[in-house]
């Protein structure tokens, strides 16, 4: 029986009551019965292990737990990504695999080239089907803590927030690589839309001192270029490496 991973904020106790969300998941997608295996976690590092003991359509599901304890697999550096706005699907994929590979925050943005343009009524929409999908993406990476999702911003407000010790702005044009010795624990990447940042957008990230840099000779895609980034960054100085 394969073991069922869910988001719950609050698993305190020996017995947990699944929230309207889970619950649905189990019933209605999962089909899951009583003796299911369970691992909440509650987004802050902590996890709970137990068994799914009353299950009804109609009620809430019952988890009675039998063990607990904290995560170790986190990386040992900070990742905030600061990402353009683009095309939903792509957009949510680089949400997904970002999270896979260890993002701590995450600062969607609109910049000069974003081609996504929101009315007010649906921004909170996008954020919590973007919320969902960081969510959905800990559950299937076995991560326990949920990188945090900030408000949708501008790029100037976005960087202007940001207090990395390391600040990187991608542009392919740059003959200028990541360096595998850099000093510091907190690193920010930002990334453009379809098309890259436009000149504006670049001298913007430049007076917030980010530095323009490549990762490779060739134009990645939109959802790509971030993901490349940090899986190089994670790799020289996170939890990617061989060692």
């Amino acid at each position: 029986m394969r073991l069922v991973r869910l988001y719950q904020a609050d698993i305190g106790g020996d017995t947990v009551a699944l929230d309207e969300r889970n619950h649905h998941h189990l019933v209605k997608v999962l089909r899951a019965k009583t003796g299911q295996t369970v691992e909440l976690f509650d987004g802050n590092g902590r996890w709970a292990k137990g068994e799914l003991s009353e299950l009804s359509t109609k009620k809430c599901s019952i988890i009675r737990t039998h063990s607990r304890g904290t995560a170790n697999n986190e990386s040992p550096i900070e990742l905030e990504l600061i990402l353009a706005v683009s095309k939903s699907h792509h957009f949510e994929f680089a949400l997904q695999k970002a999270v896979e590979l260890g993002v701590t925050q995450i600062r969607p943005v609109l910049s000069e080239r974003s081609e996504m343009k929101l009315k007010a009524d649906r921004i909170e929409k996008k954020y919590q089907s973007w919320l969902g999908t960081i969510v959905s993406a800990c559950e299937q990476s076995y991560r326990c803590v949920v990188p945090k999702l900030h408000e949708l911003q501008t790029l100037q407000a976005a960087l202007n927030e940001c207090t990395a010790d390391l600040r990187f702005v991608l542009d392919h044009r740059s003959a200028q690589p990541i360096s595998p010795s850099l000093s510091g624990k907190h690193f920010a990447i930002c990334v453009g839309p379809e098309g890259g940042l436009s000149e504006h957008d670049m001298a913007i990230a430049k007076s917030a001192k980010f530095e323009a840099t490549s990762i490779g000779p060739r134009v990645l895609r939109t959802e790509t270029a971030p993901l490349t980034a940090l899986a190089v960054i994670g790799y020289l100085y996170g939890d990617l490496g061989l060692s």
